[in-house]
């Protein structure tokens, strides 16, 4: 289980936040959507379920990943 912080970097219009801090089982893999987990946006929902579109790229940094899927890019810090 990873710790992440996903952020919008263009596009992703499905994910509701700018950035959002969770946890996911598995980093991104080319040809699979990305999944991840975080607090809800409110009270009573249980759990906020993220998932990419397809993942088209990965590209990794020394302290991050740029994501590029189908329609979006996203900025993704591992802890």
């Amino acid at each position: 289980m990873h710790t992440v912080t996903l952020s919008k970097v263009k596009g992703g219009d499905a994910v509701r936040t700018d950035i959002t801090v969770g946890r996911c089982h598995n980093l991104p893999v080319v040809g699979v959507s990305f999944e991840m987990f975080s607090e809800s946006l409110t009270r009573d929902d249980g759990v906020r379920w993220i998932t990419t579109s397809t993942v088209q790229n990965v590209i990794t940094h020394k302290d991050y990943v740029i994501i590029e899927t189908t329609n979006s890019t996203y900025k993704l810090v591992i802890e």
